[in-house]
């Protein structure tokens, strides 16, 4: 049986996440049973870990850049890792690199509710997330993502 998360539960709006990803691939795989998976979307709920704390987290960027992207990005819709790009501050590799490592964040923090929930024993988590970033990464590749 396919389960498929409603749309908009994403906390900016967004219709597909790697948390829902996640989530659809556990259901689609009999894993997890429909009733947990929507008791589940409760984490789905928390907004991702903004990309400038984790580009400052790594050294890429200072808090002067980040105040200034911060400063551009008040009333307009271009995103974070675009206005960095455009100012110069990161590369467009750079950018990419912190959209993957932000959205593998997000799985994470999907595996790290349902293993405090109990759903899952530690270990069989683990073997279930690294099988679900293998196939998330083989269907970026052939969807030319990557």
């Amino acid at each position: 049986m396919e389960y498929r998360l409603p749309f908009g539960l994403g906390p900016t709006g967004e219709t597909s996440t790697m948390r829902q990803e996640f989530l659809t691939f556990l259901g689609d795989e009999g894993i997890l049973s429909a009733a947990t998976l929507r008791g589940a979307c409760d984490c789905l709920r928390s907004p991702p870990e903004p990309l400038g704390a984790i580009a400052f987290n790594y050294g890429m960027i200072t808090g002067a850049d980040i105040d200034m992207i911060l400063a551009e990005q008040r009333g307009t819709k271009r995103l974070f890792g675009e206005i960095a790009l455009s100012m110069g501050i990161l590369t467009k590799g750079q950018v990419e690199s912190l959209v993957r490592i932000q959205q593998m964040r997000s799985a994470v923090g999907v595996a790290e509710a349902l293993l405090l929930s109990g759903v899952f024993d530690a270990a069989e988590l683990m073997g279930e997330l690294g099988r679900f970033l293998s196939v998330y990464q083989h269907k970026s590749v052939i969807a030319g993502e990557s």
